[in-house]
């Protein structure tokens, strides 16, 4: 039996949502929904109401809610465009200001080329607009057609799309293309990135971050190949401003011997960037070679002025490391596994941050076909206005779901889009794992579905599997500044609508939408703090 490891990325920053708490969590749910199809996207709020996306078999649908009752108003049938005689496929619906707005795709074999369209929409869902060109991506083979993603600023008013050429042994240089688009996807400004490459080097774009002024970064990994194992030798932050025409400054990030492993961005109350992640070193353990995460650091970043204001880092203390591995692994000093994905990262009221991470992890059995997806703990990083990290803390959750040949990308023709939706997740009871969270004064609030018997149990390897939604729980862990934490059930506990963190958006401040299951009936409701 072979077992293949690798590790995923969500589209978080889509997913789920900041926000700052008022008062402690009330959920408003309207009356149950009869629904032919599955809710897999909440897009978000405007003076039309609420916009969601199902899916049923290979079917779309956009649907309307009332804002107030929840009822539902019109639920329509996505229609998707055949361009250029190709076969074309939905990659994403946003809704930007008061803008609905669809994306679709399709691959040219004869041209090599994959293609990303936009159009707008009227509030009804009707296509308004003429085609825009959004991507033109050129490959060689099937698959290869490089990274493309997209990031909106949190007030919707921006959309900032990233493409880049896939990497290539024995190229000369690495290019990336960023393109910011206002909401009525009018193009603002486009930029080109040429990085220079070495015979044994992989770049790779970590992140990109969009503000709500237009202001846009980029974080860039150079990597190479050591004894088979990838090693960080530049870790890279590319700053494109409105204020100087988005001209690009690029500030390189000393983390010393250490090597970045992850990254989330988010900008101060001050405009300044604010990144945090982790870091890893080298390891060999009999044939096995690899990264293991040692600790966390965190970066501020003045744009205006190029430079660095804060870059601290700090090692994993031993009480973290027993809570993520084995009491006698941690004995022996061995690093934690490199499966913890950045989710967010807040800004706090005093000037500090919260950065929220959680262990994912896929293993696909080759031999049965079975894909099992693993939200594991989440790693709470408390970082000080003076740039200093307090202390890093782990919530024990242990969520599994098992599927079936399942993936998490766009696939067509062999080509991957990673902002594409997919039936498969569609169906997938991910959609029940990971996390809602935000700061309430000091504290931080994280919300999630748990096992009703996990309610006294820290080690995460302990805690009994959450396979099964139904069996779930919606619980609260409230932790104050020094880290101490307070968990308890949301609400009703048994009695409530399952709710689904991969299915929800902050709409303004102290007010996500949200959806939910409780045995058979769907509900749409308000999350407000």
């Amino acid at each position: 039996m072979k077992t293949q490891l690798r590790q995923i990325s969500f589209i978080i920053f889509f997913l789920i949502p900041i926000f700052s708490f008022a008062q402690d969590p009330e959920i408003e749910w309207g009356e149950p929904v009869l629904l032919k199809e599955k809710i897999f996207d909440i897009l978000g709020e405007n003076s039309g109401g609420i916009y969601s996306v199902g899916g049923k078999g290979k079917d779309y649908f956009l649907e309307n809610f009332d804002s107030k009752t929840y009822r539902k108003k019109f639920s329509k049938e996505i229609i998707i465009k055949e361009e250029d005689g190709l076969k074309t496929e939905l990659a994403r619906m946003l809704l930007l200001e008061e803008n609905l707005i669809q994306l679709t795709y399709n691959v040219n074999k004869e041209t090599k080329e994959l293609n990303v369209f936009g159009y707008l929409l009227d509030k009804d869902g009707k296509i308004t607009s003429e085609r825009k060109d959004i991507i033109t991506a050129s490959f060689e083979k099937k698959s290869r057609a490089g990274y493309q993603d997209i990031r909106t600023s949190r007030d919707g008013s921006k959309l900032l799309v990233c493409n880049s050429t896939y990497f290539k042994k024995g190229s000369d240089f690495y290019q990336i293309d960023l393109t910011l688009y206002s909401s009525d996807l009018e193009p603002i400004i486009k930029t080109t990135t040429q990085v220079p490459v070495g015979e044994k080097t992989d770049i790779s774009v970590s992140n990109f971050y969009v503000g709500n002024d237009g202001g846009f970064f980029m974080a860039l990994t150079e990597q190479d190949l050591e004894k088979g194992v990838y090693v960080t030798k530049k870790f890279d932050i590319y700053s494109y401003q409105p204020y100087n025409g988005f001209q690009e400054e690029k500030i390189e990030i000393d983390l010393q011997d250490k090597m970045a492993t992850s990254i989330a961005l988010t900008s101060d109350r001050d405009g300044n960037l604010i990144g945090a992640g982790f870091y890893g070193e080298k390891y060999n353990a009999g044939i096995f070679k690899g990264v293991g995460l040692a600790g966390s650091y965190f970066i501020k970043i003045d744009p205006r002025e190029n430079k660095i204001l804060n870059s601290t880092m700090q090692e994993f203390s031993s009480d973290f490391t027993a809570r993520v591995l084995k009491e006698k692994k941690a004995d022996k000093g061995k690093l934690i596994p490199n499966y913890f994905t950045p989710l967010e990262i807040i800004g706090k009221g005093d000037g500090g941050a919260v950065m929220i991470s959680e262990y994912q992890q896929v293993v696909f059995n080759s031999e049965s076909r079975v894909t099992t997806y693993v939200h594991g703990p989440l790693a709470i990083v408390d970082i000080m206005p003076d740039g200093n990290i307090n202390w890093v803390k782990p919530i024990s959750k242990n969520q599994l779901y098992h599927e079936k040949q399942l993936a998490l990308g766009g696939f067509f023709g062999g080509i991957s889009i990673s902002f594409a939706y997919t039936l498969s997740f569609i169906e997938s009871q991910t959609v029940y794992h990971s996390a809602l969270f935000g700061v309430r004064g000091d504290k931080l609030i994280v919300m999630y579905n748990d096992n009703p018997d996990n309610q006294e149990i820290e080690h995460f390897r302990d805690t009994k599997k959450l396979v099964g939604y139904l069996k779930s729980v919606p619980v609260v862990v409230e932790i104050d500044r020094d880290g101490k934490m307070k968990k308890s059930l949301l609400e009703g506990g048994k009695s409530e609508v399952v709710f689904r963190p991969g299915v929800s958006i902050q709409v303004k401040q102290g007010e996500t939408i949200i959806y939910g299951t409780r045995r058979k009936e769907e509900k749409v409701g308000r999350l407000t703090y």
